[in-house]
């Protein structure tokens, strides 16, 4: 009321001793009664305590509410948001003639805003207005949003050669426990593996036939057996044990002619591993030993290291002739 009053005034040039009765001619009622008797009182009284009376008498006691609102309102999402609220319940205020001062209102809006928001806008005060301490806490608000998206760091530029190798695909770790299987096939389920053991007459039969030991394929050096087997090789001493006494008879060197064509493959000549040679680690009194299995030759071969080390013992034989 008290605003446009002011503005009337001021439209119409109504001097300031004009003004209450200039104001009491729109009283009707109640406020034209209570006019009579207050100015009967106070003849001549000034605008402005005239209007404090006013207030005094017909203002709505509810007005101590708004008030009560406007102190306890609390910024909870943006500036903006908040001042129109704020802004809302001012324009209750006023609404019921009521006019606050700008250093109250200022001091409730301030006090309403979040507390990273307002402890920058006190380092300004005091402020010129109200709009001032607005516009400050909207520009600490948007320096806030703009620290929490800070730009990537430019990354650092180097020389990048292109890697043709491939990595192998990431292998996947799984965390779950996974308990050991602890259960044993029963031997009762396993068959015996069947052992072919040829006798050495069986052996020179093949030899004669020109037959596979193992097949009844004709046998050649690029012959390969089709059916996978396991191979066990067992030496037969004939003419007995080796004789371990020495005797200081001298030995002569005895020629026998012996009917049965011997063979030996180069590669067990020369210790060196073909495409029918087969190489074994074997184990003599707890040292290893290396044996070579040659599938071309009729007899074996012994190092005299090897022999020495495991205690065979050695005599001389007939002189053998021998086909490479």
């Amino acid at each position: 009321m008290d605003r446009k009053c002011e503005r009337f005034f001021l439209i119409h040039h109504v001097p300031s001793d004009q003004k209450v009765l200039m104001a009491s001619i729109h009283f009707e009622k109640k406020a034209e009664a209570w006019f009579k008797s207050f100015y009967a009182l106070r003849e001549g009284v000034g605008w402005n305590e005239f209007t404090e009376a006013l207030l005094e008498r017909f203002v709505d006691v509810g007005h101590e509410d708004i008030v009560g609102e406007l102190y306890r309102l609390r910024q909870n999402i943006t500036v903006a948001e908040y001042q129109e609220r704020f802004e809302e319940i001012q324009r209750r205020l006023l609404a019921k003639n009521l006019r606050l001062k700008d250093e109250f209102l200022i001091a409730s809006f301030v006090s309403g805003l979040k507390r990273e928001i307002k402890h920058d806008v006190k380092k300004f005060n005091p402020w010129p207005d109200l709009k001032t301490a607005i516009q400050i806490a909207r520009l600490q608000e948007a320096s806030l949003e703009a620290k929490k998206y800070k730009p990537w760091p430019a990354k650092r530029q180097t020389n990048y050669y292109p890697n043709t190798y491939q990595n192998p695909p990431p292998h996947k770790i799984n965390n779950q426990y996974i308990p050991p299987d602890l259960t044993y096939p029963s031997r009762k389920n396993i068959e015996p593996i069947p052992i072919k053991k040829l006798t050495p007459i069986e052996m020179k039969v093949r030899r004669d036939k020109g037959l596979c030991y193992n097949c009844n394929e004709t046998y050649t050096f690029v012959h390969q057996y089709a059916k996978k087997q396991f191979y066990m090789l067992c030496g037969e001493e004939e003419g007995g044990e080796f004789e371990n006494e020495e005797t200081d008879e001298p030995k002569e060197e005895a020629v026998v002619e012996n009917d049965e064509e011997i063979t030996f493959s180069h590669h067990a000549l020369t210790w060196s591993m073909g495409m029918q040679a087969i190489q074994l680690r074997g184990k003599v009194k707890n040292g290893e030993i290396t044996i070579l299995v040659d599938s071309g030759s009729t007899h074996n071969f012994l190092d005299p290291e090897t022999a020495k080390f495991a205690g065979v013992n050695v005599k001389n034989i007939y002189i053998l002739w021998v086909t490479v």
